[in-house]
């Protein structure tokens, strides 16, 4: 769905596909010319949804009591949604990450939300707490546009009280003092014009700081940082694929990857038409799938080299995961990971660089149906000889030049998850 301008609707957590299979991280999505999608993540095996089923869009609208204009999608949007929805422009089908009400909520409750749960209390919290001044810093432009992602979450049921409740408990269970709060900093997308994160931060730019909200305690010099994570399924971090090596190894990889596509009639200039997306016909995707690279072992040249390529720099790929994931033990200041069940002082994921490895992956590739057809490629990111972090390699809908390489995805994986697709592919391999 990686089309040019869309509206934008998150869906409840609870939506279902019509086959009952629960669809995590949906949304509704139109771009106002033809029938509306929705897009998501199949909670069971972690593949790709999109669908733009007539019965399935009715089945989501009448929830939410919209009639569908079946012939007539932009009807539907633009005279009744459009209040509930917020434009987003660019090449992804995903909300804009930059200001994530869940960033909000975890700055507001070091203020001291606890116990306020309406979308009314939360804006006069805020607003009261910002009106102060000196404990709440956050550019009023910047807490705009967090407010109207709270407001998008209420109106589209997608708030999670237990996204506060549980934040509370997990200060509780490691004894932390909200009295001891000097300030909090809500930044967006750039802590650049505060001097204070700039200075801190400024001898580790490499390491990339990832903290979305900052704070300060009383008679502690330094900052301390929480990264927000929207759930436990989200990705925890990206990095770039096709990095590390020397030039003429990139630039292989750059060659391979547009000669695939030239091949089958791609081009820079027509891709647009060929992305998995309303406006496209999806060729893009079934060139780039993997499916049968991981079932019969026939694999796209480009996809090879590029496996190839990052378990032979294994070592710089390992840093970027440890630089991420690990940031307390990196960083001079404590910097927590809050992803809506647990709060991790991340400087207790204590990663020794000699027992960890990187190997390409015959797990995530599997789903409960068998092996994903899916335009990615997967690594086991290993500690200690046990899987520990599933590292998923996609493009983000570019596919030409420096910026069509793919990213690399850290996210974490849940172990009765894990043996699931264990179970899948040793059920499915048996089979044949």
């Amino acid at each position: 769905m990686d089309c040019d301008s869309y509206s934008i609707i998150p869906i409840s957590e609870d939506f279902k596909d019509i086959n009952g299979n629960k669809i995590i991280n949906a949304y509704f999505i139109t771009n106002f010319k033809k029938n509306a999608y929705i897009v998501g993540t199949n909670e069971n095996d972690h593949t790709d949804f999109e669908e733009n089923d007539d019965k399935l869009i009715k089945q989501y609208l009448n929830s939410i009591n919209i009639k569908y204009y079946k012939t007539n999608a932009s009807k539907t949007v633009n005279n009744i949604l459009n209040p509930k929805i917020k434009n987003v422009k660019g090449n992804s089908k995903r909300k804009n990450t930059d200001y994530q009400y869940t960033e909000l909520l975890v700055a507001l409750n070091l203020l001291g939300l606890k116990d306020k749960y309406t979308y009314e209390d939360i804006i006069k919290f805020s607003n009261e707490m910002f009106k102060k001044g000196n404990k709440f810093k956050c550019r009023k432009d910047i807490l705009d546009k967090y407010h109207a992602d709270l407001k998008s979450s209420y109106d589209n049921k997608t708030f999670k009280k237990s996204y506060i409740d549980n934040f509370i408990k997990e200060l509780f269970n490691i004894n932390f003092d909200l009295n001891k709060i000097e300030c909090v900093y809500l930044t967006g997308k750039s802590y650049s014009e505060y001097p204070e994160i700039v200075e801190q931060n400024k001898m580790y730019e490499g390491m990339k700081p990832n903290s979305d909200v900052y704070f300060k305690l009383i008679d502690e010099e330094l900052l301390q940082g929480i990264s927000c994570k929207q759930s436990f399924k989200c990705p925890c971090t990206n990095k770039i694929a096709e990095d590390a090596g020397l030039s003429f190894e990139l630039n292989h990889l750059i060659n391979l990857r547009e000669k695939l596509l030239n091949d089958n009639g791609i081009t820079k200039k027509n891709f647009k038409n060929h992305r998995k997306c309303e406006s496209g016909d999806g060729k893009i995707s079934k060139i780039l799938s993997t499916k049968n690279h991981y079932s019969i072992g026939e694999k796209i040249d480009y996809w090879k080299e590029l496996e190839n390529h990052i378990i032979k720099y294994k070592d710089y790929f390992i840093n970027g995961v440890i630089n991420s994931m690990c940031q307390g033990t990196i960083l001079p200041y404590k910097v927590y990971e809050y992803d809506g069940e647990k709060l991790i002082n991340t400087l207790d994921r204590k990663l020794k660089k000699e027992k960890c490895n990187i190997r390409v992956s015959n797990i995530f590739c599997w789903s409960k149906s068998g092996i994903r057809d899916a335009s990615k490629i997967w690594f086991d990111f290993m500690y200690d000889n046990e899987v520990m972090y599933n590292l998923e390699v996609r493009f983000k809908g570019e596919y030409f030049g420096g910026k069509g390489r793919p990213q690399l995805f850290i996210l974490k994986e849940k172990k009765e998850d894990i043996d699931k697709y264990i179970k899948a592919r040793v059920k499915f391999s048996n089979s044949n």
